[in-house]
Parts: structure tokens; sequence; C-alpha cells
């Protein structure tokens, strides 16, 4: 996934088949699309 206003920032985004992503994966991913955990929160 990448951000529609800056290339440089993407998300790799795993499919896990209905099971949950781990806690860390999770930072992991929100850091490569320059978010912060209270950032996601508001988006949801």
């Amino acid at each position: 996934m990448r951000h529609p206003d800056d290339a440089r920032r993407w998300a790799t985004v795993p499919i896990h088949g209905g099971g949950n992503v781990k806690p860390g994966t999770l930072r992991s991913i929100l850091a490569g699309a320059g978010l912060t955990v209270e950032e996601l929160l508001q988006l949801l």
C-alpha cells in the first residue's frame, strides 16, 4: 500500500486468513506508513 501524496511512504499489510496481527507487526506496518497508533485509532 502506498500513500497517495508521498510515494516514499508505504506499508506492507499481511493477509492472515482471519487471524490477528501481532502488536509488534502492526506497529511495524504503522511505522512504514508514517502513522502512530494514536493516528490509526483516530482513523477508525
